[in-house]
């Protein structure tokens, strides 16, 4: 897989993330949310890529860019990452269906065009890279 070399990619990955983790979440309720270890654990992955995708894009990029919550969002993967149980079940559902959406619109504006039209792809799938 190819590395992103560019901001701009590393913002699309967790664009990516963050459409496959709603999908993955959109036809639960929290009950069955949280009895769902392959949802759940599905979600908290592509939740931990949309933290770590943005921390991986450069001071200068966001800077530019301060109506994202950067910081917000790549806590919650250290959240996510280091947590485990009930309360991280629950904080990954909130995010996926209360923060994402109103989030997502404001994450893919500074897209460039060709990328926004990748947003469907598997996120860090680059086809025909090494």
């Amino acid at each position: 897989m190819k590395r992103p070399e560019r901001d701009e990619d590393y913002l699309a990955d967790a664009c990516r993330a963050a459409r496959f983790a709603w999908r993955f979440a959109e036809e639960h309720t929290l009950q069955s949310f949280c009895e769902d270890p392959k949802t759940r654990a599905s979600v908290e992955r592509m939740l931990a890529i949309v933290g770590e995708a943005l921390g991986r894009t450069s001071e200068g990029f966001r800077a530019r860019h301060p109506e994202i919550p950067w910081q917000a969002l790549i806590r919650l993967r250290h959240k996510l990452s280091h947590e485990y149980g009930s309360p991280v079940a629950e904080r990954a559902w909130d995010e996926v269906r209360n923060q994402l959406p109103r989030l997502q619109p404001v994450l893919e504006a500074p897209l460039p065009r060709d990328l926004r039209e990748t947003l469907d792809e598997e996120p860090g799938y680059r086809p025909g890279a090494d």
